[in-house]
Formats: structure tokens, C-alpha cells, sequence
């Protein structure tokens, strides 16, 4: 059976960002005919890669946070969705930090069909997007498809 998984990298559980997303994700999981959707909320303590560049058996992160169970997600997942809001024209540097930590198990990104959404200004979510894909792609993801949210202020 395929399976949908929504990572949210949002500061922000406001209800504006995740509803949009959400909506999307079903959305699209529907049209594929996808009924199983797990969805993340990236907490505060993930930790970034510390970049030793060696094999996942030797990698020198050894503590234990919210990356081990999306992971475990991810790799049984057909389509993911990540969505973050505009952070000064990047992504949130957790959701950074999660896509960082795929760098010692790409087969876990490899192949997979991946959904971004940015939520933000007008000129600087555009910037969020733009990084968010390079970063997934950088990784071994395969992104589809784009869709950016303007605030309205």
C-alpha cells in the first residue's frame, strides 16, 4: 500500500500553515489514490549533521532524536510532503537540519516523489522554496511539485 508522510518544519503550529499544507497533502494523496498519510511536526531538538563524512555505521551523531522515527516513516514511504514557512528567505533551520541528517542513508531519499510547500512574504518564500528543493534534491529526493503560500498582511 503507498503511503503519504507530511513533514511540517513550521516555527509555527498556527492553524493557517498547517491547514493549507494538510489540505494540499490530502489532496494530492487522493488523487493518487493514497490513503495512509502519517504527518510530523519537526520538533525544536532535532539536530543537525555534523558532517564527519563517513559511512552511516561509523557516523559520529550518536544521540537519539525526532530523526530516527521519520526516518523510519520516510523509507516506508511513496510521496512525502515538507512543508516550512519562509524563515528570512530559507527554510527553518530544523527542517535544514533534518534534510542534513539524510546525507549518511540516501537510500532512504532515493527515488522518492517529494511535495514542498513554503508559506511566506511575497518576494522571500519564493527565495524558501528555491533552497528547500536544492536541499531535497541534494539528498536524493525527487521533487514534483512546488506550491508557495503568500501572507496576506
Amino acid at each position: 500500500m503507498e503511503k503519504l508522510v507530511i513533514i511540517n518544519g513550521a516555527y509555527s503550529q498556527r492553524e493557517m500553515i498547517r491547514d493549507d499544507m494538510i489540505g494540499w497533502a490530502w489532496q494530492l494523496a487522493k488523487d493518487v489514490g493514497i490513503g495512509d498519510v502519517d504527518e510530523f511536526y519537526v520538533d525544536n531538538g532535532i539536530n543537525a549533521c555534523v558532517v564527519c563524512k563517513t559511512k552511516r555505521e561509523k557516523c559520529k551523531f550518536k544521540g537519539k532524536d525526532q530523526f530516527q522515527e521519520i526516518k523510519e516513516a520516510l523509507a516506508a514511504a511513496s510521496m512525502i510532503m515538507i512543508g516550512t514557512q519562509d524563515y528570512f528567505g530559507m527554510p527553518t533551520p530544523k527542517i535544514m537540519a533534518l534534510l542534513g541528517r539524510f546525507r549518511c542513508c540516501p537510500e532512504i531519499a532515493e527515488g522518492k516523489r517529494v511535495y514542498i510547500y513554503v508559506n511566506g512574504d511575497y518576494q522571500s518564500a519564493g527565495y524558501a522554496a528555491r533552497a528547500l528543493t536544492s536541499a531535497c534534491e541534494f539528498v536524493g529526493f525527487t521533487v514534483q511539485e512546488r506550491l508557495i503560500k503568500i501572507n496576506d498582511r
